[in-house]
């Protein structure tokens, strides 16, 4: 490891170092996002209250508390294209299916901009959740399934920011499918490998479109892997064997090719006689989508075949070129709820929630990262956020 991966390891472990005990003992739910101005929101859930709190050039601050049911099992947020509003989705269950509670937060005005709740519906009756602003427009798509069992297609509409439906439930598409809401996608892997993936639109139309073939991990593409979407043309993902083997990988949508690389395994001592990983179904991507992470959790099995530790650390991989980067691994407090990367030129960011604190950090980029540094970067520097 050379000097500048050591000082990138070092800022990072001192991330998760200063972290401690939330009080409440009341499970939290917790998310994060950057948006492309730098700035930082992050959302924690607990006892009914949902509190947000957003870092911008140095600055922190604290919105309004709003209020959501007491059984939210989920949470989920995104900053719409130029960076004035930021949607929040928490789900719940109701009956035998779900449905996802909206809340809006008008970034240049600093206050709440609206409100609502989309309840299951024929065509839209199960599993209803916010999965992000419609290309980039100020729209939101809303997604569930065709009746409420897991294996149901996959079905979506169109809302306005004040919660009217503008289109949809829209025809169903093959499900498990994986939802890029800005490219207007939804893709459902096929084939006796699952390695096929084949597109549709979410909103509109039926129309069919790109078909790609992913990588194959290991002689298949099957099993859960958290995907992502970093451009209208890259798809990526991450998988585990479960054995503590980690691979990253990556499609192009026009030019149909594939890449993959393996990733830093999880450490072993000598208390260890072997380690057990998995990899979390959540990707942060930077906003410039150079860089993202993932969150790994890997559990410590002793000689005598007995659990003796559990560790979160979340693993940050480059995209182009398709890279492994680090290891961030919080020291003290092995405690994840919510994560999210940015890239800005030269610097990583890393934003957590570690045991009920928010913690950030920026830290330099190895210079042999390949991690591309030029003008084509969409996100300018910012000021360090602490």
């Amino acid at each position: 490891m050379n000097r500048r991966m050591s000082f990138l390891m070092f800022g990072l472990v001192l991330l998760g170092g200063t972290c401690s005990l939330a009080a409440d003992t009341t499970p939290e739910i917790a998310c994060a996002k950057f948006a492309s101005d730098g700035t930082m929101a992050g959302v924690s859930i607990q006892s009914g209250g949902l509190h947000l709190h957003l870092v911008s050039e140095s600055k922190s601050k604290d919105a309004s508390t709003r209020e959501v049911s007491p059984d939210a099992s989920n949470c989920d947020l995104f900053f719409s294209a130029d960076g004035q509003f930021l949607a929040i989705g928490t789900e719940r269950a109701v009956k035998n299916s779900w449905n996802v509670h909206v809340h809006v937060w008008d970034v240049r005005k600093s206050e709440w901009h609206s409100q609502f709740d989309v309840d299951p519906k024929p065509g839209l009756a199960g599993y209803v959740s916010l999965a992000g602003f419609f290309q980039r427009e100020n729209k939101l798509i809303i997604t569930g399934r065709q009746d409420d069992t897991r294996g149901a297609p996959l079905t979506s509409m169109l809302v306005s920011m004040e919660g009217k439906a503008l289109d949809g439930p829209g025809y169903p598409r093959e499900s498990p499918a994986e939802v890029d809401a800005e490219g207007n996608r939804a893709w459902s892997s096929k084939g006796t490998d699952g390695c096929v993936m084949s597109s549709t639109s979410l909103i509109g139309t039926l129309v069919r479109g790109s078909e790609v073939t992913r990588p194959a991990i290991q002689g298949n593409c099957v099993g859960p892997s958290p995907v992502g979407f970093p451009g209208r043309n890259t798809i990526i993902g991450v998988v585990a064997d479960g054995d503590g083997k980690t691979w990253a990988w990556s499609v192009s949508v026009d030019t149909k090719k594939s890449t993959k690389t393996s990733l830093a395994a999880p450490s072993k001592d000598l208390a260890d006689k072997w380690v057990q990983a998995t990899v979390q179904p959540f990707l942060s991507i930077s906003p410039d989508g150079q860089v993202f992470a993932v969150q790994r959790t890997s559990t410590h099995w002793s000689h005598f075949d007995n659990p003796r530790a559990t560790v979160n650390e979340l693993i940050v991989v480059g995209v182009e070129p398709l890279r492994f980067l680090q290891v961030v691994k919080p020291k003290s407090c092995s405690s994840v709820s919510a994560f999210a990367v940015n890239h800005r030129v030269g610097n990583v960011e890393v934003a957590g929630r570690w045991c009920g604190g928010w913690k950030t950090d920026t830290v330099a980029i190895p210079q042999n990262s390949g991690i591309r540094t030029d003008p084509k970067d969409r996100t300018q520097p910012t000021p360090t956020t602490r």
